[in-house]
């Protein structure tokens, strides 16, 4: 899945770096380091409202038409699929973001031991 621009930034980022490193061919550290650097592209622009939406269509394998889910599937982080039917998801490169995000999220319920200013307040 993807997009086929990503396959060809990850192949040529993948080709720099063995060039850097006097390959003479591509590796799979290459590649992983490629993908890192290209995720992390993805990264610096998504924030918490992004991961809560990216989430939500993740589960649902549809988007609305917020401004944010718009702004998502402009920037190709949320991708359309029209093999039969018309579906979207999450760009498999920013899928192991979006983990990483849910892993972060505190779990409902539990309590984090730390006191807010208003219980500081009352205390």
């Amino acid at each position: 899945g993807g997009v086929t621009r990503d396959l060809m930034r990850v192949l040529r980022a993948a080709s720099i770096i063995a060039l850097t490193r006097g390959g003479d061919r591509i590796l799979g550290p290459d590649v992983d380091q490629s993908l890192a650097e290209i995720r992390n592209q993805y990264n610096r622009f998504l924030t918490d409202d992004h991961f809560a939406i990216l989430q939500k269509v993740a589960g649902r394998k549809a988007a609305g038409s917020s401004h944010v889910e718009l702004d998502l599937i402009h920037a190709l982080a949320i991708l359309e699929y029209l093999n039969g039917e018309q579906w979207v998801d999450v760009h498999p490169m920013v899928k192991p973001l979006l983990d990483a995000w849910i892993r972060r999220q505190p779990k409902p319920g539990r309590k984090t031991g730390k006191k807010t200013r208003a219980r500081r307040a009352r205390s």
